[in-house]
This record gives C-alpha cells, sequence and structure tokens, in this order.
C-alpha cells in the first residue's frame, strides 16, 4: 500500500467519522414558534331593521365561557373581532 492510497483512505474514513458524529438527533419540536403573517379585522354590518344581539363566545380550548354579549343597532356596522 502506498503512502498517497493510506493518506486518501484515511482523509475519506475521517470525513465519514465527521460526518456521523456531525449529526444532530435532538428534535426540538416542543420549541417550535408558529407566527401567523398577517392580520385581519371582522365587522358585523347589520342591514335589517331591527337590532341584533350577538353572544361571542370562546373555542372550547380555551374554555368556551362566554366572552362577551353586543347588541348590534340596525343600520350600523360594528368591529367585532381583530386578529
Amino acid at each position: 500500500m502506498s503512502i498517497s492510497n493510506f493518506i486518501q483512505k484515511s482523509m475519506l474514513l475521517l470525513i465519514l467519522i465527521f460526518s456521523i458524529v456531525s449529526c444532530n438527533q435532538d428534535n426540538d419540536d416542543d420549541n417550535l414558534v408558529t407566527d401567523p403573517g398577517g392580520s385581519a379585522d371582522y365587522f358585523i354590518n347589520n342591514e335589517t331593521a331591527m337590532d341584533i344581539v350577538v353572544i361571542f363566545q370562546k373555542s372550547e380550548p380555551l374554555g368556551s365561557e362566554i366572552d362577551t354579549t353586543d347588541v348590534i343597532e340596525r343600520d350600523a356596522s360594528v368591529k367585532s373581532l381583530e386578529m
């Protein structure tokens, strides 16, 4: 075995060992952050001849309790939610 052949095989072995050792198996899924890329405003536009009673209810994961109640007068537009 020549010296250059031995050096080439040694270098390949070192590269292989370095590649295997540098692989990270730590999956950090618990620290993932989801950030929405925008925002939205939601309006209720009452075009009827009567007042409307609106009850905003939280979702089940948030406890399902009633958040607020609002009366929207006839021919009025009210901003109901901002996300």
